[in-house]
């Protein structure tokens, strides 16, 4: 038995235009049949400007346009900048960071995407904005898809600080770290290696540095604390480390606890950031960063990048 039919709910009738998967474009349904339960769509192919035969089957209901509200609008043009910048080889971080970077800032961020390998001590004076420089390199790595794991290491005291600016400049989300919470973590999340649960961690720099003694303590007590604080967080794997203050890591001799610390995260990842506003300027001995390897380049503006790496 033959009969026309057409089902307004399925999008399949008379005068309707549906998509075909076969022709890669919208067709008109010119007539529609149904024999023993199996409909048969007339078409007309504007392409081709033919009428074709297809099984209903075949065809897929055109999508209702969407409502074009402010913030698809605002997606819309900022996918566009950042499609046209890729075209460009431009920057993409610039675009779409809660702040507008100062020359400097941006320079840096310039001078270090010029390289493949990206290990760079940012020295810059107190109140310059390194923290602003080290976001935006981050987020390029990030939105070019070379980074997903984040590890920042600062002093105790900044940071809540660091996870405040890297959401407020950048909307990125980053989660503070405290050996002395593991064991609450480890309830939480199910995961022995807590550093391996989270992409983006702030740690502070004491709380991870390797004990050589401590009074009353056994070596496998000393080996069971260094491989939870350092150990485990090594294991974790990272793309990216940012050290904050780095020459807290400085040390006259491979003896010293946070000498061996800032080695260890050297080459822990592919890509690493120093931040230190005295790279040659500290005020005794111990904290000068004798260790670390610079080469001082004045830029145009006249300001001073170093370029680091860590001696092999």
């Amino acid at each position: 038995m033959t009969q026309p039919t057409g089902s307004r709910s399925t999008g399949i009738y008379v005068g309707s235009w549906v998509f075909s998967p076969n022709h890669g474009e919208c067709v008109r349904i010119l007539d529609v049949e149904t024999v023993w339960d199996h409909t048969v769509c007339q078409v007309w192919v504007p392409r081709k400007n033919t009428v074709e035969r297809l099984a209903a089957e075949a065809l897929a209901p055109q999508e209702q346009p969407r409502k074009a509200t402010l913030d698809r609008l605002l997606y819309a043009a900022a996918a566009a900048r950042i499609a046209d910048a890729l075209t460009q080889d431009l920057l993409l971080a610039p675009l779409e960071a809660g702040v507008i970077p100062l020359p400097h800032q941006l320079y840096a961020l310039s001078r270090a995407m010029s390289d493949d390998r990206i290990r760079y001590l940012l020295a810059d004076e107190v109140g310059l904005g390194k923290t602003i420089e080290a976001g935006l390199i981050f987020r390029e790595l990030k939105l070019r898809g070379l980074v997903k794991r984040v590890l920042v290491v600062a002093p105790k005291g900044i940071i809540t600080q660091w996870v405040q600016e890297m959401k407020t400049h950048f909307n990125e989300e980053f989660q503070i770290l405290t050996p002395g919470e593991f064991s609450l973590w480890r309830n939480l999340t199910g995961s022995e290696n807590v550093w391996r649960h989270f992409d983006q961690v702030v740690c502070p720099i004491d709380a991870i540095k390797p004990v050589e003694k401590r009074r009353g303590w056994s070596r496998e007590k000393l080996e069971a604390h260094n491989q939870e604080r350092l150990g485990d967080l090594i294991d974790a794997g990272w793309d990216l480390i940012i050290c904050d203050e780095a020459h807290r890591l400085g040390g006259s001799t491979e003896l010293v606890a946070r000498y061996r610390l800032g080695k260890v995260l050297a080459d822990a990842a592919p890509f690493l950031l120093l931040l230190t506003a005295t790279p040659t300027r500290a005020t005794s001995t111990r904290s000068r960063p004798r260790t670390i390897w610079a080469k001082k380049t004045p830029s145009n503006s006249g300001r001073t990048c170093w370029r680091f790496a860590w001696p092999v």
